[in-house]
Formats: C-alpha cells, sequence, structure tokens
C-alpha cells in the first residue's frame, strides 16, 4: 500500500475535486407576508450546487436559514450581524468537518464553500456590503459610472468603463466596520466609497463585487428607468432642451410639470388591463414603481 501527500494549497487543484467538496450559493429575498398590510418578511436560503440541475431546486434540497421578521427591512449593518453565525459555521466548515455519508461506512471530512449569491440587485448589494443601485456616485459596485452617466451613450461603451479596485474596496469596508462607533465617519465613508462593512467579507472564497451576479430586471426597469426619468428632470430643471417639443423639453420653471407630472399625466389617460399590476396607481401618486412594474409597463 502506498502513501503520499496530497498538496490541498495547491492553486491548480478544484474545490470540487475534492471527494467530499460542496459549492453552496445563497439566496435572500423580501416578500409581503400581509395581504393588507404593508409588512416585509425576510428569508435566507441555500442551495447545494453541486447538484445536478434537475433537482438542485427540489424543495428538500433547499435549507431555509432563517427568515427575518418586519415590519420594515434591517438596513446593512443589522443584516451583517444576523448573518454572522452562519458565516461562522460557514468558516468552520470550509477548514473541513466529519459527517457521515450515505454508502460509506466510515465518516468522511466534507468541505464547503460560499463563492457566490443569487439574489435580485437590491438584497445582493446589501447583503454584499454596497449601496443601492440608485447612489448618486456608486450605482455600480463593479465600475466607477456615475448615477448621472446613465443617460449618455459612453455609460454604455465597456472600452470605456473604469473598473472599480476591489482590493480598495476591501479596505473600507473594513475601515467601515471598524469606525462602528463613530457614525459620522461610518457615513461619510458609504457615501464617497460606496461601501458598507459586509460579514460575507470574511470567507476567503467570497470575492466582493464578482460573487454577485448581475440581475437585469432591477437593474434596468428599477434603477436604470428610475435615473433616466430623474436624470431628465434634472436636466430641464437646468434650462437643458433635451429634444425640441419633447415630453421633456421645459423651461426650468418652477410652474412647470415634471417630467414625472407629464408621465403621470400620460398614464392617466390609458385604459389598464388588470395584468397591467399597480404601476399606473404608483405613477399618479408620485410613488416609485417597482422594477417588475416598470417591466409591465414597458
Amino acid at each position: 500500500m502506498k502513501a503520499k501527500d496530497i498538496d490541498v494549497k495547491n492553486p491548480n487543484q478544484h474545490f470540487v475535486s475534492l471527494k467530499c467538496g460542496l459549492i453552496v450559493y445563497i439566496n435572500v429575498d423580501w416578500f409581503q407576508s400581509l395581504k393588507h398590510a404593508s409588512y416585509s418578511t425576510r428569508t435566507l436560503w441555500l442551495t447545494i450546487d453541486n447538484l445536478p440541475q434537475s433537482i438542485c431546486y427540489l424543495q428538500e434540497n433547499t435549507f431555509l436559514l432563517l427568515v427575518i421578521p418586519g415590519p420594515t427591512e434591517p438596513n446593512t449593518e443589522q443584516l451583517s450581524g444576523l448573518l454572522e453565525p452562519f458565516v461562522k459555521e460557514l468558516e468552520q466548515l470550509g477548514e473541513g468537518e466529519l459527517f457521515s455519508i450515505f454508502g460509506l461506512e466510515e465518516q468522511e471530512m466534507v468541505y464547503v464553500a460560499l463563492p457566490f449569491a443569487t439574489m435580485d440587485t437590491p438584497s445582493h448589494l446589501k447583503t454584499a456590503g454596497f449601496v443601492s443601485q440608485n447612489s448618486d456616485k456608486n450605482m455600480c459596485p463593479c465600475c466607477k459610472a456615475p448615477f448621472y452617466s446613465l443617460v449618455h451613450p459612453d455609460c454604455f461603451d465597456h472600452s470605456k468603463f473604469t473598473y472599480q479596485d476591489q482590493a480598495n474596496q476591501l479596505k473600507w469596508k473594513y475601515l467601515h466596520g471598524k469606525q462602528s462607533q463613530d457614525p459620522e465617519t461610518q457615513t461619510t465613508i458609504t457615501e464617497n466609497k460606496g461601501v458598507h462593512m459586509s460579514i460575507l467579507d470574511c470567507l476567503p472564497t467570497w470575492d466582493g463585487a464578482l460573487s454577485i451576479s448581475t440581475e437585469i430586471m432591477h437593474m434596468f426597469w428599477g434603477g436604470g428607468m428610475t435615473a433616466i426619468v430623474s436624470s431628465l428632470e434634472l436636466l430641464v430643471k437646468s434650462r437643458v432642451i433635451l429634444i425640441e417639443g419633447s415630453t421633456f423639453m421645459g423651461t426650468g420653471k418652477q410652474s412647470e410639470p415634471t417630467p414625472l407630472d407629464r408621465l403621470s399625466k400620460f398614464v392617466a389617460s390609458i385604459w389598464w388591463p388588470k395584468s397591467s399590476g399597480r404601476f399606473q396607481l404608483k405613477i399618479a401618486s408620485g410613488e416609485h414603481p417597482k422594477a417588475d412594474e416598470w417591466s409591465n409597463f414597458m
């Protein structure tokens, strides 16, 4: 019988090549748990990515880890506190734990890694320690495009992207967490750097913005459309004529209707099918529609 050492630190060795190396990912989402009241409840669940796709998302293979009662959502720091016990257990599992495996007589060392998460954009950013996609200075955790750039073609030209420095982001996240007794400094870091402390950054397999996938619905309908309408309104108030005779043209006078006012008037004149949802009601009342409501509207 021959024995040899295996270099587990070999960077060319795939994690899933370990006999019991499990890749997991988490999903965090909010839902309205009451029909006739505004009561937001959040759930956190985990899925094993090694499983075949046909059974990966079955109920018996999905683990409910946490239920966060409402009525309001916790902020990023509070959410990190709630996730801390889960992250501590993941750190232990990353080092390896002995488990009884079905079909095997002896226990096997099981390793677990969390390299990414799948959620909608607002949950992604809050969980991973980034500011909202509607932030003026830091709407994107991956690039440095400001909010107002959404109305310029260069914002969509990948050859002109200026990417964020992930190491620098991690540094400011750490400093944000260290200043827990100084809210003013934390606010300054958040406003200027676009980050919060996130407990997930303690995991060696977590890679900041690269661990959160792009989710189109909220990025475009929830962030992009709102940004475009808001930016157009700002330009009109600054006496900039976008398109002569268009909906967004104005003199900048205080009494002049805003683009949102014009859109509300247009929406109110339309006969709406039941499938359109609550979008038209929110527009008419001056509220901000959600991403799925923008999508239904278009």
